[in-house]
């Protein structure tokens, strides 16, 4: 049942006054987020790629912030999956919209439209209303059987558009095994994310293209590899013709004399391998990005600020040594995007190896993934024979 649908304002303003409200963990949350203020703003607390860290701090916060009832769990649903829910119970008609919202428009309704066709005011409840009417219908009405339900949800979870982590020991195996949980994938190998976190309070993100590329030197004799991570960003964002909460950016006072032109697009990226990087750049430009650990990781960081209509390209260098020499895998974290993201990966073998790869490219080398639509986890592994 969905008994009530709260505001993040509420959150925001009930229960324990800002300043007293805490985190205790995780570790790697509290060391490498608490300057950004997750107990004092809610906006912040989904920083983590990892989802299972970021419900145990919103489990934290939520008795903090007027919450009365015990946590069981925490569930993430994004535009995408509303709209796969939408093409299973049927579209929602509500008051004042001209259109129902269907499974068609609901993601460019959710995250453009909205914003343009209603006052803040209207906008807020729209979404409530949404919320019940497609968590009424998903509960009472008439679903379609489950090999179609199925088909529908699946590649949605896939690509990480829904989000369930139970704090049940019984529940929480049952969700990681559906990959429900929205846990970074474990390190077996070579371990790649890139993650690019919205520093400017509006919703540029809708309009971010990325493209990746990873090139990997490897010699399977003795394990030894190096890699090249090329990323680049290209902000699709008009500088005008939007409101200002879309295509604006939103900092605090402190930060006045900052500000970027509207439509520019001010993010936080960060680059996590388990191997240390070996230089840096951005734009040809040598970089120093600020280093740090998370989920037995090193985390390359830097902020990032690309203007309406521009990119900009960070190149980042890898070196290390795998077990066994002749393996190598690799798991590429897809972080969920509103532009399709295209993504590259070629690894070449220095030692004139014959290389067995899952994706069926047999004595080849090198081995190349070519992913245009780069929508879930990718999981290379090569045998070098």
């Amino acid at each position: 049942t969905m008994p009530r649908f709260g505001r993040l304002a509420q959150l925001q303003t009930e229960g324990v006054p800002l300043a007293s409200r805490t985190i205790s963990g995780p570790f790697d949350y509290v060391a490498r987020y608490m300057r950004f203020a997750p107990a004092q703003s809610w906006h912040n607390v989904t920083m983590s790629p990892d989802f299972p860290s970021v419900a145990q701090v919103a489990a934290q916060l939520y008795p903090q912030s007027g919450g009365t009832n015990p946590i069981d769990g925490v569930i993430a649903v994004d535009p995408t999956a509303l709209a796969a829910l939408l093409e299973l119970v049927g579209p929602v008609q509500l008051e004042g919209i001209a259109e129902p919202i269907t499974a068609a428009n609901a993601v460019d309704y959710l995250q453009v439209r909205q914003y343009i066709d209603l006052p803040q005011g209207r906008r807020v409840d729209l979404l409530e209303e949404i919320a019940f009417a497609t968590f009424d219908k998903v509960t009472n009405g008439d679903l379609p059987d489950i090999a179609r339900s199925a088909d529908v949800l699946t590649p949605v979870i896939q690509q990480g558009h829904l989000r369930f982590f139970a704090f049940d020991p019984v529940v929480a195996p049952v969700l990681e095994r559906a990959h429900l949980d929205g846990a970074m994938t474990p390190i077996m190998g070579d371990n790649v994310a890139v993650i690019v976190n919205n520093a400017g309070g509006n919703k540029l993100d809708a309009f971010l293209k990325r493209t990746t590329t990873y090139d990997v030197q490897w010699n399977a004799s003795d394990g030894t590899f190096t890699s090249t991570l090329t990323v680049q960003l290209a902000n699709t964002a008009p500088s005008t013709g939007l409101p200002d909460y879309i295509i604006g950016n939103s900092l605090s006072p402190a930060e006045t004399n900052n500000i970027p032109p509207p439509g520019t697009n001010r993010m936080w990226l960060s680059i996590y391998s388990p191997f240390r990087s070996t230089g840096a750049t951005i734009d040809g430009a040598p970089v120093v990005p600020q280093l740090e650990r998370e989920l037995d990781r090193y985390v390359n960081s830097t902020d990032l600020d690309i203007g309406p209509g521009q990119s900009r390209t960070v190149v980042i260098t890898f070196a290390g040594r795998l077990t066994p020499a002749n393996a190598y895998r690799l798991d590429f974290t897809h972080q969920p995007q509103a532009l399709p993201e295209a993504l590259r990966v070629r690894v070449t073998d220095t030692g004139g190896h014959l290389l067995v790869a899952n994706t069926n490219q047999a004595g080849t080398t090198p081995v190349e993934v070519d992913n245009p639509d780069f929508n879930q986890n990718l999981t290379l592994t090569i045998e070098a024979r």
